[in-house]
């Protein structure tokens, strides 16, 4: 991010965060550098940011969900399969 900035360009990600009482918060941050005078120095950086916690934590929860739903879908597949392969079984 630093390095990022420092070379005078623009930087966006997510971070995540620590109240005082330990608890997780994620943010979304948007910073740029800022010049005051035409000699291009850099006086300073503005930094945008929005609060996602919520966001966050509804993601996790649906892939949650998409990856819970994949594994029944598998092993109802796995065992209609057997069924039919027991069903079916020529008797000798």
């Amino acid at each position: 991010m630093k390095e990022t900035l420092k070379s005078g360009k623009q930087w966006k990600g997510q971070i995540k965060k620590i109240t005082k009482d330990n608890n997780p918060y994620y943010v979304t941050v948007t910073s740029f550098p800022l010049y005051e005078n035409d000699d291009n120095e850099l006086s300073g950086y503005i930094t945008i940011r929005f609060l996602v916690t919520d966001l966050v934590k509804e993601k996790r929860e649906f892939k949650k969900n998409v990856v819970s739903n994949l594994l029944d879908y598998k092993k109802k597949n796995n065992l209609i399969q057997l069924k039919k392969s027991i069903f079916f079984r020529k008797k000798i």
